[in-house]
């Protein structure tokens, strides 16, 4: 192995510096969000929903408020990622005999699960 005197390595200690690597940091957390969502939905558990449910309610309130419009493009963003993820959840994996998650088996022809009980549609319009 070779090494250079010339070569400086700079830390962070985990602080994320960057534009992309904040919102990367941000789309990570709202996607793991919304895939918690999912699982305790998927496991009968209300607060899945409501944890969706609170996301858009946060965006709207943004979006009421004028002192409150300067973070409404984050709550958008995060909304559509939570959401994202919770129907890919919903749609695309099951919850096994152990409380983990596992793909959905598609069956022969056809290409895409069908439609889920708890649709992001649904929640945003109150149905």
């Amino acid at each position: 192995m070779q090494a250079t005197p010339r070569a400086v390595v700079h830390h962070t200690h985990g602080a994320r510096t960057g534009l992309r690597a904040v919102l990367r940091h941000h789309r990570n957390y709202a996607r793991g969000y919304g895939g918690l969502a999912g699982k305790l939905t998927l496991l009968g558990d209300p607060r899945g929903e409501a944890f969706v449910r609170g996301t858009l309610r946060d965006w709207r309130r943004d979006l009421r408020d004028p002192r409150r419009l300067a973070r409404a493009p984050q709550h958008v963003r995060r909304w559509l990622h939570v959401a994202r993820a919770y129907e890919r959840c919903l749609r695309h994996y099951r919850v096994d005999d152990r409380g983990l998650l596992v793909p959905r088996e598609i069956g022969a022809g056809r290409e895409r699960p069908g439609r889920v009980a708890h649709s992001v549609r649904d929640i945003a319009t109150g149905r």
